[in-house]
């Protein structure tokens, strides 16, 4: 049975929408930051762009890990 946690957290169709529009946002904003950077010759732009780029890349294994843990506890609470 699918409880909240893995309703939420789980592999979902808002989920995987949602972590597509967050991806083109990250990517488009990590680009506009890169490029603004190299037009001004700047180089803490230039690590800003990088840093939001992890970030995302942060965010969405942070989104994975809670998923996988989400359909454990389920899965554990079901055998009990």
């Amino acid at each position: 049975m699918k409880s909240w946690k893995t309703k939420l957290f789980g592999d979902n169709n808002l989920n995987f929408y949602g972590w597509i529009i967050a991806g083109v946002i990250v990517c488009a904003g990590s680009l506009f930051v890169a490029i603004t950077a190299l037009l001004r010759k700047d180089t803490n732009m230039m690590l800003l762009a990088l840093y939001s780029v992890l970030i995302g890349m942060f965010c969405l294994q942070l989104q994975n890990y809670h998923s996988r843990v989400a359909d454990k506890i389920d899965k554990q609470s079901d055998a009990d």
